[in-house]
């Protein structure tokens, strides 16, 4: 059987990209109010990782049950927890930035399409939060600030294509925060601090596995 049609390259889309990045300005006072938010911590003393898998029971109640009830979506309310616990270790409970990852093919053109096309469409864009005890108020305040993923890509070209932009964007926020979504490969939540190779101070991956229903 014959494959079907090849669709917009790799390449194509990265050209794209890289020649519509100045489109992007608009935003930028915007993403430079946000990267200003005060660091997490001053330092970071050295590396570890807590990894979390909530019983399948309990994982039914925080994808299933809490977004439904509370309409904010899975995302916006694991960020939310993540928010509030990380309010307990700021010296001063204040703003804090906190990049998201999202994983959406976003057409750089209109004509694009890149449903077989082989890359990494990862972006990743900054979101600032002020302080929270509540995590149900931090995933409604997350809900409301945080950029869509045309604003993701839109980012990543003022801040990594653009020359004009890019040294007003070098400022990068402590905390990623990642939903993975739904799979079973054993990639458990986990959260490391100084960890080399990260840029982070706090890394949370979160992801739901099909095969046991469990949280991780």
């Amino acid at each position: 059987e014959p494959l079907a049609p090849p669709t917009t390259s790799y390449a194509e889309y990265a050209e794209a990209l890289a020649l519509n990045a100045p489109r992007a300005i608009d935003g930028l006072p915007h993403w430079i109010t946000t990267l200003g938010a005060p660091p997490l911590l001053p330092a970071v003393a050295g590396p570890r990782e807590t990894t979390v898998v909530l019983p399948p029971e309990v994982s039914d109640r925080v994808t299933r049950t809490a977004p439904a009830a509370l309409g904010v979506g899975l995302t916006e309310l694991l960020c939310g927890a993540l928010r509030t616990a990380l309010t307990r270790i700021q010296r001063t409970p204040t703003d804090l930035a906190i990049e998201l990852e999202r994983h959406g093919r976003v057409p750089a053109l209109d004509h694009h399409d890149y449903t077989r096309t082989v890359g990494w469409f990862t972006a990743i864009a900054p979101v600032r939060l002020t302080a929270h005890t509540d995590p149900v108020a931090a995933a409604r305040e997350l809900a409301a600030r945080q950029p869509d993923e045309r604003a993701h890509v839109a980012y990543g070209q003022l801040r990594y294509l653009d020359p004009q932009t890019a040294p007003l964007l070098t400022a990068r926020p402590q905390v990623l925060f990642n939903y993975l979504g739904r799979g079973s490969e054993n990639q458990a939540l986990h959260i490391a601090g100084g960890d080399q190779g990260s840029p982070y101070a706090v890394e949370a991956n979160a992801w739901l596995d099909e095969a046991t229903g469990s949280l991780h």
